[in-house]
């Protein structure tokens, strides 16, 4: 009985530790891939002068965040007086460019999230196309 005990009590443990290393992978993998996308920008950065203020990989909700700041006030007003469909097309232009690295390091399940923002404010957050 007791040696019964002491297998399940192991199984579980090991179980427990593949867990718990599959998220430190996850995490490897969102930084790495955060890695990549802020090199993208600063090769190719968004348009317009707008600037990238941070891509944050959010390993709970297995997703990264790009948030860029839109700095012309005229663009600002420009995005405010569209419709959320035309926001959506111009979130989904200063998305990242979909590289096989990229791709290989999101796997399927992370996705990418970009924030279109002024200082103090976010003006538009959408889902990134894979």
């Amino acid at each position: 009985m007791n040696f019964k005990k002491t297998i399940i009590s192991m199984a579980m443990a090991f179980s427990l530790m593949l867990g718990l290393s599959a998220c430190g992978d996850n995490t490897q993998n969102l930084q790495k891939s955060a890695d990549l996308i802020f090199a993208q920008y600063k090769e190719h950065p968004p348009s317009r002068g707008w600037k990238v203020l941070s891509v944050h990989p959010d390993a709970k909700n297995n997703k990264l965040l790009v948030q860029i700041l839109v700095t012309a006030q005229q663009d600002v007003n420009k995005l405010k007086s569209i419709s959320r469909m035309d926001q959506l097309v111009v979130a989904k232009i200063s998305c990242p460019k979909a590289s096989k690295e990229l791709s290989a390091s999101l796997g399927s399940d992370t996705r990418i999230w970009i924030e279109l923002r002024t200082n103090h404010t976010s003006l538009i957050t959408s889902l990134c196309p894979k």
